[in-house]
């Protein structure tokens, strides 16, 4: 490697000297610092040039797709809706007609509509590009009804609670007793609300025999028949419902051809392949 010649220019007093480039070598040092700083300030350039020419393009994007009228929404379809009048609905809905359908990507509303609608269970919003929105509404589906502050209320296989709007004369109907307010307590509904929900799913004669639900001591269920037959039904376990249920639909079945009415049944002992049930001869 070359070295670079170095020559004293000037003494200072304490005996330090200062050491000055070779005259030789000051161009190549100034042409190295001219090539470094064209690369710098090409660079800089670069980066003006493209990011104006990003910003100019994204800003005509983004008028054409929220702002033009080629995406404004003509046309708003909704369908699934029960209990909920059209109008009202409609009232509530934050898009309306010449929104931008882009925007509706980018917002969630349906969680908005859900509070101020608690029947409603899910929301599936499609976009027909350019101007039409398509919402299908899903309902929940009650299988009690109970009275909560002197309103009544449906409640659904989720356990939510939400304002009845239809006739409850086909629905059981959770009541408190002095052992336990259900019409409060959430945690100690939901075991009969997954009750219900199980046998209006598989067992739906049985399930439209009852006529009201409601706690006994030790959390026993206790279901009243609408042709006032009494079941005990002792305490919730999940691995054990399809099993009592199906056996009860068997007994209901066998006592109805054997004994013209029983008033009492007691399902406390099943696990131990024992039903107690008292006819009226």
């Amino acid at each position: 490697m070359r070295r670079i010649k170095k020559i004293k220019y000037k003494r200072y007093a304490g005996g330090r000297t200062r050491w000055k480039h070779h005259f030789k070598t000051r161009p190549k040092v100034q042409k190295k610092r001219f090539f470094k700083f064209k690369k710098v300030f090409s660079f800089l350039f670069l980066i003006i040039v493209v990011g104006g020419t990003a910003f100019f393009i994204g800003k005509k994007a983004y008028w054409f797709c929220f702002s033009s009228p080629t995406f404004h929404i003509k046309k708003i379809d909704v369908s699934g809706l029960q209990t909920i009048s059209s109008q009202q609905f409609m009232d509530v809905l934050p898009v309306k007609i010449n929104d931008s359908l882009i925007k509706t990507y980018f917002i969630n509303f349906s969680r908005e509509l859900k509070q101020l609608f608690p029947e409603i269970k899910s929301i599936r919003i499609k976009h027909g590009l350019p101007d039409h929105l398509i919402l299908e509404i899903t309902e929940r589906k009650p299988v009690a009804c109970l009275r909560s502050k002197g309103k009544l209320y449906a409640v659904d296989g989720e356990n939510v609670l939400f304002s009845l709007k239809v006739s409850s004369a086909t629905l059981p109907e959770i009541i408190d007793s002095g052992f336990c307010n259900v019409t409060e307590n959430s945690v100690l509904r939901n075991d009969i609300v997954c009750l219900l929900g199980y046998s209006q799913k598989n067992y739906e004669p049985l399930y439209k025999q009852i006529l009201k639900l409601y706690y006994k001591s030790n959390n026993e269920i206790i279901i009243l028949n609408r042709s006032d037959m009494v079941i005990q039904w002792g305490k919730y376990r999940e691995n054990e419902v399809g099993k009592k249920l199906k056996y009860l639909n068997i007994v209901l079945d066998d006592v109805g051809k054997k004994y013209s009415k029983v008033v009492y049944i007691d399902l406390k002992l099943f696990e131990r392949g024992r039903i107690i049930l008292k006819p009226v001869l």
